[in-house]
This record gives C-alpha cells, structure tokens and sequence, in this order.
C-alpha cells in the first residue's frame, strides 16, 4: 500500500508541497480556531483533535516504534479522560494504547495482507489468557448469586482491562522495531519519573507537580519500574559516562528515600521495588545478595521501632487482618465457579452475602492473584502465570546473547528484576491487571508500563536472535 508512505512525505518539511500546502493550511486554520479555542468552542476542539489523530496515526504508520515513548507521556502527563457514563472512564493512556493496537492490525490487513505474528513462545498464553477473559466474560452473565452482578458497563471495562494489558504487551514485541525506539521510551520514563520524584522531595514544589503528573505516580509499579530501570542503568550501564551514572546512582538513593522515609508505611511502594532492586543484584553479582541480606537484617534488629512502623505503620496492621478475613470470604464465593470465574467485575456485588469482621459490604481482595481467579477462574491465572514464565524465559535467554555491558545489558538485567518485582506487587493490591472497584480504569496509567517493559524483553530476545542468526 503506497499512500501510506506518500502521505507520512507529504508532511515532511523536505517535501516540495510541504511548504507550499501544508504550512499556509496549517496558518489558515490556526488563525481560525484560536479566537474559537479562547471562547471555548467545542467544534474547535473537535477539529484540532481530529488533526491530532490524524497526525498522530501517519506518524505512527511510518515510525511505529515512536508510539512507546509517547505512551510513558500519556500515562504520566496528559490529563485527558474520556467519560463512560459510569464511575470509571476512559484515559489518555487506554487511548493511546488503542490506536497503537489498531494501527498494528491496520498495517498488517492494508500493507502485509496477512496477520503474522513473531515466533515468540509468549503470545500463546497471552492469546490463551484473552480466550479464557472472554469465556469468563460470557459466564459473568448467569445469575451466580440473587441480586444484581456488576453493570455491563463495568463487565466491559474488566474485560477491556485483561485485553489491552495483554495486546499492549504483543503490540510492543512487534512494533519497537528498533532499539533506539526503547531507548527513547525508557530515558523518557527515567526523566519524568525523577523530575516528579525530586520535585516530591520539596514541600513547596508538590501542589505543583501533583497537579501536572496524573495518577500513575500514586501507584505501586510506576515506583517499582522508576527504582529498577534507574539503578539498573547506574549500576550495569558502562556506556554511560561517569557523570551521567553518578546522577542516576543520586537519583535512585532519592527514590528509595522517598518510599522509605516519606512513604515508609506503604508497604505497596517500597517491598515490591526492593524485590526488584534485590533481583537484579541477584543475578548480576550473587555474591553480593549475603552480605545485602546479612546488613539489611542487622539494621532491623538495631532498629526495631523503625522496623515495626516500616513493616505496621500507618493502617497496615488493619490492613492485614481485614485482607485475611476478606481472603477466607472470596475464598467462598469462588466455589460457585473455580474454572472460569465469576466474570469481571462480579463478585464485588456478591461480597455482602458474607460479612466481613461483623458487616455486610462490598469489598474487594486487594490482591492481583485473587482478583484473577474470582473473575476469570483458575485458569485464568494459569495462563496468567504462564505468560509471566515466559516473559521471565524470555529476558533469560536475551541476556546471553548481549555482548557490551551497555544499554541493552542494563535494560535486560532490570527488566529481569523487575518481573520479580511485579510478582511481588501482585500480592499486595491489583496493581498488574487493575479492579474496576478498586484501582480502578485509571489505574491502566501505571500497570500499562510493566506490560511495555515485559513486551520489550521479548523484543530484545528475539532483536538478538535474528541478529545472531544473520551473522552465522
């Protein structure tokens, strides 16, 4: 298909019509909708929205991979929300990530003629995780308690939930295409993340800063994969100048003074990165893990009080017992379906047929491997679970193929560590694949950034693989 091509040149500033065509157009219409834009005008927005898109998908057509680095900005930065009609909505990083996922498949019909998929041994279970999503969807419609389920509505954005996650992560492994691309989309993460990070640190700055960056930075995996891929290029990444790798080294000490000082009592925050921090060390320099176990233990014993707030702190004590209790219950209610669950959504409508420490109310599990098994059954975390190995197998296998201690070496190591540390996340709240009721829709801002970085393993994997095959 030529016109795609033709039309990405056409809004290239070298084209002969650019300066003749596009510019005065451009001119034109800014000239229009300003005075429009001022007074509020709906269908103005509409039309710079609409040129938006438009330019948006030629550029994504031509450069794929330009996609991902926009995404981390979408999840972080652009406020933009999309109503539902219900408590939940749509936000800038859902939509970015589906027009990524369209214009893949719109790219494979109009220019491929086919729809191929990459070799990759993670996109069977991740279509086997989709299959069984949709099947639990379909049971979610049986009357499993008396009462009302979950709105349709809700059903839909579970659903939609455990879909995106899973094709954003197949969308990554087949349109990175280059590594400068991950490049861009990791350096980007690290800058904005540190600027919110250190702008935290100072009182004054936060209304500020909380203002502009959105709600993923509340969440546990954008703390996670700040603290990893940070310390892991300071730590791994040789080809950095020694400058660049102090400052990565101060900017990973201040993320972990952050979750353990200022945030010390959200066990969410800190545990999960220092699996992951813990992981990569693990597998870099092993030896070093005893003596890290040996202090961190003997700091805890010296300073017990801190211990007990870093560990009890806050409401984290109530927190326990209540998820305990809540556990035993769902426990219950996951009987009536083990297999395939309940649906998404559902069975934080059926929590209140049981009462929790004296009441009758809905609630949810607040732990990622419960949700999955109560809303797409048993074999939904098999396939979870699955998918996670070969991830895991997937950077495995990458990082013998890496020469250099350089980007890709660092990259590998921290995303390495960084699947320990989802796994870890996941116990503690729905952070991976969020719940509706809980972290909720805008929740996709944060957890989306484990699902491109896990993607970009396999890429890796297989960039490797075909570049190693060439040279044989």
């Amino acid at each position: 298909m030529k016109s795609i091509p033709n039309s990405a040149q056409f809004f290239n500033p070298d084209h002969p019509l650019f300066k003749w065509i596009v510019i005065p157009v451009l001119l034109i219409l800014i000239a229009i909708l300003s005075p429009m834009l001022a007074m509020g005008n709906l269908l103005a927005y509409f039309f710079i929205g609409f040129f938006v898109v438009i330019l948006g998908a030629l550029v994504l057509l031509k450069w794929p991979g330009a996609g991902f680095p926009i995404l981390i900005m979408a999840s972080l930065i652009v406020p933009i929300r999309i109503s539902t009609g219900t408590q939940t909505s749509i936000n800038s990083a859902m939509i970015v990530s589906i027009g990524m996922i369209g214009l893949w498949v719109f790219d494979m019909l109009t220019r491929q003629k086919q729809i191929r998929l990459l070799p990759a041994a993670v996109i069977k279970p991740s279509i086997v995780l989709i299959i069984v999503a949709i099947i639990a969807f379909l049971f979610g419609q049986l009357p499993w308690y008396p009462g009302r389920s979950a709105s349709l509505f809700s059903q839909l954005g579970g659903l939609s939930l455990f879909i995106l996650l899973t094709l954003t992560l197949i969308v990554t492994i087949h349109r990175l295409t280059d590594l400068k691309w991950l490049q861009a989309t990791v350096w980007v993460f690290i800058i904005l993340g540190g600027i919110y990070n250190f702008a935290f640190l100072i009182p004054p700055f936060r209304p500020y800063v909380n203002r502009f960056f959105q709600r993923a930075v509340l969440d546990s995996l954008f703390w996670l994969w700040l603290l990893v891929l940070t310390f892991g290029q300071a730590y791994l990444n040789h080809g950095l100048s020694p400058k660049l790798r102090i400052l990565l080294g101060f900017s990973a000490i201040a993320i972990l003074y952050n979750l353990f000082i200022m945030k010390q009592s959200w066990t969410s925050g800190w545990f999960p990165a220092l699996v992951a921090v813990f992981f990569v060390v693990l597998f870099t320099r092993p030896k070093l893990t005893i003596p890290l176990i040996g202090l961190g233990g003997l700091l805890f014993l010296i300073s017990s009080q801190f211990t007990n707030d870093l560990i009890m702190g806050g409401d984290n004590e109530y927190s326990l017992v209540t998820r305990l209790e809540a556990w035993k219950i769902l426990g219950e209610i996951i009987k009536a379906n083990p297999i395939f669950g309940l649906g998404p959504s559902n069975y934080y409508f059926f929590t209140p047929f049981y009462r929790i420490l004296g009441y009758s109310v809905s609630f949810n599990s607040h732990n990622n491997y419960i949700d999955i098994v109560a809303q797409i059954g048993l074999l939904g975390l098999a396939a979870y679970f699955w998918l996670i190995f070969e991830i895991f197998s997937s950077g495995w296998r990458a990082r013998k193929l890496i020469e250099n201690q350089n980007f890709e070496y660092a990259f590998v190591y921290s995303a390495l560590g960084g699947v320990g540390g989802v796994l870890a996340a996941g116990m503690f709240g729905d952070w991976v694949i969020p719940f509706v009721y809980n972290v909720g829709m805008e929740g996709f801002r944060a957890s989306v950034l484990g699902w491109v970085f896990m993607g970009a393993l396999v890429f890796i994997e297989l960039r490797k693989k075909q570049n190693f095959q060439a040279n044989e």
